[in-house]
């Protein structure tokens, strides 16, 4: 596959795993005592205000999703130095992996701790932003929006002003990236309105979904490019 059109697969892979970090984000932070799977800014801010004010227990569950997603990162890293040679296959590996990550969770959500679910979920988030950051020419932190935001508003600025068709270019998938996360979130605070149990379940039925179609986008271009 040429260069162009992995990058174009590439976009559509971020662009769901950015909705799919608002989707588990709005979980976390209703269901978990206001943890966030993704945003350790905010997971430290509220980690050390708890400590400070003596809410060790809550606590613990800041520290563990920060310490998750620092694990995640790193595994992420490894995976993507060792499956570096694989072409868009690894990213159907890394797809797979995740599909399988999340029914472990999905099942076991009922017995596993707080504690245990938001390292876990932790996990999943800093795996997910280590693999899949590029948006087009761009690279975006698809579950922290703050740096987004900045660097959106800094692009925007140069839009308006020195007229920067780069700029341009940047605002608009640095938008697109931020209404997806806020779509993300909207739609897994539904789903928790139905029935917390639903939310995990959700996530891996929206990532088959995607995995599915992905397969089949991929095949079909594959077989117009032979005709």
């Amino acid at each position: 596959m040429n260069e162009s059109l992995e990058t174009k697969y590439l976009t559509a892979i971020t662009a769901f795993t950015t909705f799919l970090m608002g989707y588990i984000d709005a979980y976390t932070f209703v269901e978990k005592s206001e943890v966030f799977a993704s945003a350790q800014t905010g997971n430290v801010v509220i980690l050390i205000s708890r400590l400070t004010e003596g809410q060790w227990v809550d606590a613990i569950l800041n520290l563990s999703t920060f310490l998750g997603f620092a694990l995640g990162a790193f595994i992420g890293q490894a995976m993507l130095d060792f499956f570096k040679n694989y072409g868009m296959k690894k990213y159907f590996i890394f797809l797979s992996i995740q599909i399988i990550y999340l029914l472990i969770l999905a099942l076991s959500q009922e017995i596993l701790s707080s504690n245990i679910l938001v390292f876990l979920l932790g996990f999943l988030a800093g795996y997910e932003l280590t693999l899949f950051r590029q948006f087009g020419k761009t690279t975006v932190n698809n579950g922290i929006m703050t740096g987004n935001v900045k660097n959106l508003m800094n692009h925007f600025y140069k839009m308006i002003f020195k007229k920067d068709n780069k700029s341009t270019y940047e605002v608009k998938i640095l938008f697109i990236s931020f209404f997806i996360f806020m779509f993300g979130i909207g739609l897994g605070t539904l789903a928790i309105k139905i029935g917390p149990i639903y939310n995990l379940w959700g996530a891996l039925l929206i990532n088959v979904i995607f995995y599915c179609w992905l397969k089949i986008k991929i095949k079909n271009t594959k077989s117009n490019m032979q005709i």
